[in-house]
């Protein structure tokens, strides 16, 4: 089996910082920011929001962001899809099963498919989930 070798870095990279989701968050903060600078390294527990506007803070001074792909988050995008099934009503003619389909109150059949290039994404709701998580 190949497989890739790692490196891990260590000593001072002055100008570096990184940010590590926390497994077990000190007092509730979920991440922890740590930098270099002048051969002393500095970490702190920080919250979610905090440490986002921490490491735009650091870039725009100059550091250099290593494992960058640790601080990840978690976004609510609103969407919606069709699906098609037969629904079976009992019925003495057409015109009342379709009826009686159409009235809501017969659950909706389990096995359904998914229609070809029915997903999209609420671009509305999406505007208002942006603007929900742009408030601390």
């Amino acid at each position: 089996m190949n497989e890739t070798p790692t490196i891990k870095l260590t000593g001072h990279f002055n100008k570096t910082f990184s940010v590590k989701k926390e497994e077990k968050g000190y007092k509730g903060l979920e991440y922890s920011i740590e930098w270099d600078f002048d051969k002393e390294q500095t970490r702190i527990p920080i919250s979610t929001h905090g440490a986002t506007k921490l490491a735009d803070t650091f870039r725009k001074l100059g550091f250099t962001q290593v494992n960058r792909k640790i601080m990840k988050k978690t976004y609510r995008i609103p969407c919606s899809w069709e699906v098609e099934s037969i629904m079976k009503v009992e019925a003495e003619s057409w015109d009342e099963a379709i009826s009686i389909a159409g009235n809501d109150r017969l659950p909706l059949p389990t096995d359904s498919s998914y229609v070809c290039s029915s997903f999209k994404i609420d671009q509305e709701m999406l505007e208002y989930e942006q603007e929900k998580q742009l408030k601390p």
